[in-house]
């Protein structure tokens, strides 16, 4: 799928010097990127924790079996908007939505206290700027890194930009190394 996503890649985010990493996909490759991410990263690591902004969890796991990743490995927190309640499963929490900050910082809360990941994928954040102010935003990314750094898990914040874009120098600032992919 991927040439970015490499030996390279593996080596800089398997050893001990980077804990949080802010990996940027080209919004055109988004997607394909993404799954890449989640394949390499579930080779990687025994359990990860996948926040999904963008997809319910239901849609993730169908996609991670047509492109053949294990998602026995993951532990879903769906945080996407919706109108009705998902169903919940041992493998995934339906938690506060991506237009309420507060209900998904305080159930993430509950669940690191609950749970132990070797890693943790944040996608997308780029979601949270539709709904909240861009402060907002970066104090809620700031206090999730902060409480997933005290854990020595591994994190992997995901964002896109469009050609010509470029990241704030907030969020770099929030991250142990930036990939961009």
């Amino acid at each position: 799928m991927s040439s970015q996503i490499n030996a390279d890649f593996i080596d800089t985010v398997s050893g001990n010097e980077f804990q949080i990493s802010l990996v940027v996909f080209p919004k055109e490759d988004y997607h394909a990127q993404r799954i890449e991410l989640a394949r390499k990263l579930s080779r990687m690591f025994g359990k990860i924790c996948y926040i999904s902004m963008n997809k319910p969890y239901h849609t993730l796991v169908e996609e991670f079996h047509r492109n053949g990743i294990d998602s026995k490995r993951f532990f879903f927190m769906d945080a996407t908007p919706r109108e009705r309640p998902l169903e919940t499963s041992p493998s995934a929490q339906v938690v506060g939505s991506s237009n309420n900050i507060t209900g998904l910082s305080i159930d993430l809360g509950r669940l690191l206290k609950k749970e132990r990941f070797d890693a943790w994928i944040f996608e997308s954040i780029d979601i949270l700027r539709i709904y909240l102010d861009w402060d907002v935003v970066l104090r809620f990314i700031h206090s999730t890194v902060t409480k997933i750094r005290m854990t020595h898990s591994k994190l992997f914040l995901i964002t896109a930009l469009e050609d010509g874009e470029t990241l704030s120098k907030e969020l770099i600032m929030l991250a142990d190394n930036v990939i961009e992919i």
